[in-house]
């Protein structure tokens, strides 16, 4: 009987543990969800600033970058790990009536919890929260606009 008693003593403790870590992953998967969407959207509504300042100017100029830096430091973020890639380098704008869209591309590393994040979003069919390039994580926002730019 000693032994059926020590045995149903380990099975509990192992029943206990496992419980405890679903409680645990299930008490917080929604907080690190909202943080991570939370710090999403922050990095989403600089792109669209950035976009607009881009527009603006005709160019990515020090302006545009600068409004980059002030918005990402007044939201808690580091602004020297953004990466910003253009078609519209600073010193040739692009003028209003252009065909050519100026395009602007947002990078920003992600973390290792935002990894784990974007792999468990895909087991339920989320889209992906980051992008791989060459290796690192990264959030990416990309898009264009055409410039209202003009010269006086």
């Amino acid at each position: 009987m000693k032994s059926a008693a020590s045995r149903r003593g380990a099975s509990t403790i192992l029943e206990l543990i496992v419980t405890m870590t679903l409680l645990v992953f299930f008490s917080f998967f929604p907080v690190e969800v909202s943080l991570i969407s939370q710090k999403r959207m922050i990095l989403s509504e600089v792109w669209m600033v950035a976009l607009q300042d881009a527009a603006q100017e005709g160019q990515v100029d020090g302006t545009v970058m600068n409004n980059v830096d002030a918005n990402l430091t007044s939201n808690g973020l580091d602004p020297s790990q953004v990466k910003i890639v253009t078609n519209a380098p600073s010193g040739n704008p692009i003028v209003m009536g252009s065909t050519t869209p100026i395009q602007v591309t947002l990078y920003y590393p992600a973390t290792t919890d935002v990894q784990i994040m974007n792999a468990l979003s895909a087991l339920i069919g989320e889209p992906n929260l980051i992008q791989t390039v060459n290796g690192t994580a990264y959030y990416v926002f990309s898009g264009e606009t055409m410039s209202s730019y003009a010269p006086y």
